[in-house]
């Protein structure tokens, strides 16, 4: 879905992207990046994840890749964006060309509300170019607490008090990413889990 766009996002100096919460995912799409890419640049990668585990895990499969590096970092605390801004400035770089974001909305909204959710996207805003989302339904939402009781487990913090639930939830997410600047390009179908994949990029970049 992504074969039309991936080649044009960037053009002279190399790709650098963003991964928020990546595994496997980050090497398949850098190599494809790179396989699309018109030029001989490099496509860089950055992927972070709040689990240690799946962090050293990335790093061993990627050790002898120069192109990917992984980082534990929890977007959500007060201090990321200063660690990944510290990282674009070792890069020559103020900001990633685009930032992918897979099955990761919801557990933002969950755990720390509508208000976390805003903030999750305003900060992502602020760090990348282009942002290809793929946001979770309400449907989603409800599977993950159903799964949550089963367990016998607390109900997630949030659950109650999100405002912005079912045909709401989208236009939420669209007009908050308008609201950062972030305009709608392209919505790639719909992946296998039957979620759609928006592309966001800030127009005044591309003037």
């Amino acid at each position: 879905m992504l074969k039309d766009r991936s080649a044009s996002f960037i053009s002279g100096r190399g790709l650098r992207a963003i991964f928020v919460c990546f595994q496997e995912l980050t090497c398949s799409l850098q190599k494809h990046l790179q396989r699309e890419r018109e030029t001989a640049t490099p496509v860089v990668v950055h992927g972070i994840d709040l689990d240690e585990t799946l962090v050293q895990r990335a790093r061993e499969r990627s050790k002898d890749d120069p192109g990917i590096t992984f980082e534990r970092l929890d977007i959500m605390d007060d201090d990321a964006e200063e660690s990944l801004r510290s990282y674009l400035a070792s890069a020559g770089r103020t900001k990633f060309d685009v930032a992918f974001c897979f099955s990761v909305s919801m557990w933002i909204h969950l755990n720390h509300g509508d208000s976390g959710l805003a903030l999750f996207l305003g900060r992502l805003s602020g760090l990348c170019r282009r942002l290809v989302l793929e946001p979770q339904p309400w449907r989603c939402y409800q599977t993950a607490a159903r799964r949550m009781r089963k367990l016998g487990e607390p109900e997630f913090e949030h659950m109650n008090d999100i405002k912005f639930r079912k045909e709401e939830l989208e236009p939420f997410i669209l007009r908050t990413c308008s609201e950062s600047g972030l305009v709608l390009k392209q919505t790639f179908g719909t992946t296998s889990w039957k979620r759609k994949l928006l592309l966001f990029e800030h127009p005044d970049e591309f003037k």
